[in-house]
């Protein structure tokens, strides 16, 4: 890892501005080796500087933000992919709604549901059973939990 960030010291150094294609490799590189608060760095580092991700940069940063469980980036992910035209596919609205419904936040995995049906995000039988069955599982463990 510090290779890539020598290199990408100097990129920056020659004023070469990083794009999606820099900062996925080193984000991916530092989820692996489990250097989660500089990813979180990168990810804000990315957002403040507006960087263009595209379809598929979005994609890939929310992928790894649920991950690692950063459910705070991949929604303001979320939101700027909206803002900007793209839209979520089905694996992602699944793995988005699957870690909030892990984190206790049903009102939030509901409201993405919400989003997926206004959007008509086309979706199988068995990705909106498995959005139903994390919502009632998730439910009942929190039922659970408040009557103890």
């Amino acid at each position: 890892m510090e290779s890539a960030f020598s290199v990408f010291g100097e990129m920056t150094e020659r004023d070469v501005r990083p794009n999606v294609d820099t900062y996925y490799p080193l984000v991916s590189g530092l989820r692996k080796v489990g250097r989660m608060e500089r990813v979180n760095e990168f990810v804000d580092e990315i957002l403040k500087k507006g960087i263009e991700l595209g379809q598929v940069g979005f994609n890939t940063m929310i992928n790894v933000c649920c991950k690692e469980g950063m459910i705070d980036e991949a929604l303001g992910l979320h939101v700027i992919m909206q803002k900007k035209g793209f839209m979520l596919d089905v694996f992602l609205y699944d793995m988005i709604s699957n870690r909030l419904c892990e984190l206790g936040q049903m009102d939030e995995a509901k409201t993405l549901l919400s989003i997926m049906v206004k959007r008509s995000v086309t979706f199988d039988m068995g990705s909106f059973t498995n959005f139903l069955g994390r919502l009632g599982h998730c439910g009942s463990e929190k039922a659970v939990s408040e009557e103890k």
